[in-house]
């Protein structure tokens, strides 16, 4: 209940404050459905960028030996930006083929249980600020720290036009 509350609160907002800069900077994006404009900010924004797993048995991942026991950096970010998974794996470009072949919110039995909520509150907030993104210019960007785990961006500080 914890990481729903709190840990969905949180991945939500850092994901809403870069997805604002991306359309307040490409403002034409928000003529496309809001909810592929969505999906495909979750493909190239996902608030989670990599994840640790320990694994079970021995395999062996893309050519390397993984004994058991090991731990494992998935990279959620990476499988957003694959060649092999959109048209154009690298820009934004909503309704694409492969904008809803993401992890941003995991996979299986690690799956976040509040990604239906998650995207149902970013299509609400990107609906009801598009007005206001298109009159918008960044007066300072969200820069936050490198981090492993979760993009943490800063405040993202605009100003009407």
């Amino acid at each position: 209940l914890f990481f729903l509350l709190v840990a969905g609160q949180e991945t939500t907002s850092q994901f809403l404050t870069l997805l604002a800069h991306e359309l307040i900077g490409a403002p034409s994006l928000l003529d496309a459905p809001v909810g592929a404009v969505v999906e495909e900010g979750l493909r190239l924004l996902p608030p989670l960028v990599s994840w640790r797993r320990v694994a079970v048995e021995d395999t062996v991942l893309g050519g390397a030996a993984v004994a058991a026991g090991e731990s494992v950096l998935v990279w959620l970010a990476a499988a957003g930006v694959d060649e092999g998974v959109a048209e154009c794996p690298a820009t934004m470009v909503p309704g694409q083929r492969g904008s809803r072949r993401h992890l941003a919110f995991g996979a299986g039995a690690h799956r976040c249980l509040g990604s239906q909520l998650a995207r149902l509150e970013a299509e609400v907030v990107v609906s009801e600020l598009a007005p206001l993104l298109r009159r918008c210019e960044v007066v300072s960007p969200p820069v936050g720290d490198e981090n492993l785990s979760f993009r943490m961006p800063g405040p993202l500080v605009v100003a009407m036009r």
